[in-house]
């Protein structure tokens, strides 16, 4: 079994994965945020600092003027244009938001590894 140090690692090995190659996650920026914010607020969880996580992520949320919706929604709705179709730009503007949470929380992130099959 894990040890609490090692599961804090892995989390955050995988938001670090997922910030430098978002489309291994998902083709989507709702799941990539969705995704984002499990290893978040699991990471939280397991560090008893899901209050600072709440506070920040929130206060970032208020920041942007997301109002009632996600970051993904406020970027396709009020930031990507007339049509609102820029997958891509709404995937970069939620890992931007999730880096600036990190920022926040003092979150340290590993340089990222990815796992060859043998």
């Amino acid at each position: 079994m894990k040890d609490v140090d090692e599961m804090i690692r892995y989390l955050l090995m995988r938001i670090s994965q997922v910030y430098l190659r978002p489309m291994l996650c998902s083709y989507q920026a709702r799941g990539i945020m969705m995704a984002l914010h499990c290893y978040h607020e699991l990471w939280a969880v397991i560090t008893d600092r899901s209050e600072d996580f709440w506070s920040i992520r929130w206060k970032i949320h208020e920041e942007e003027n997301c109002g009632p919706l996600g970051f993904d929604g406020h970027y396709k709705l009020n930031l990507a244009g007339d049509d609102g179709s820029s997958e891509a730009g709404a995937i970069a503007y939620v890992i931007r938001q999730y880096r600036r949470i990190d920022e926040r929380l003092g979150v340290v992130l590993p340089e990222p590894r990815f796992f060859q099959a043998r």
